[in-house]
């Protein structure tokens, strides 16, 4: 469990410096005084610093939450399905825990569209005849997500 841990630790350190990496060669590439038109960019591709703020500040909400139990009256240390359940009855934390599933699935769509296209690894035609499969796999894993949510406010989950 603590190798799984410190994977996922070392996993999120990379994605943050690759992060910095990225807006740092953005910025020395365009100067200050020149704005960017209406299509030089698309919404997701403008929101992905700010939903992967968004999306550390819920992990570190979630980690509080559901392991520490932080906001979360009744919590049993080492019941996990209990805390679960007990954690996501409120529609408003479950609510929380919905957009933070769809917020992913906005972030996951412009990462893995874009991330052949950064890497130079793929002609543009190719990219984009994947977006539809990528569409379809980060909508999956929001659906995934948000389905415990969803599945406790349904009352399936008890």
């Amino acid at each position: 469990l603590w190798a799984v841990r410190v994977g996922l630790v070392v996993a999120a350190v990379v994605h943050i410096a690759g992060v910095v990496s990225l807006t740092r060669a953005d910025r020395a590439a365009r100067p200050r005084h020149q704005a960017r038109g209406p299509r030089a960019s698309t919404w997701a591709a403008r929101g992905m610093r700010m939903g992967g703020a968004l999306l550390l500040a819920f992990v570190i909400f979630h980690v509080l939450h559901l392991t520490f139990g932080v906001r979360l009256p009744g919590f049993l240390p080492g019941h996990v399905y209990a805390n679960v359940v007990r954690g996501l009855h409120s529609p408003l934390m479950a609510g929380v825990y919905i957009g933070a599933a769809l917020l992913l699935g906005l972030h996951l769509f412009h990462g893995l569209w874009a991330a052949m296209r950064s890497l130079g690894v793929s002609p543009d035609g190719a990219v984009r005849r994947r977006r539809p499969a990528v569409a379809a796999l980060s909508a999956a894993v929001a659906l995934g997500f948000a389905s415990v949510p969803l599945a406790v406010l349904a009352g399936w989950l008890r």
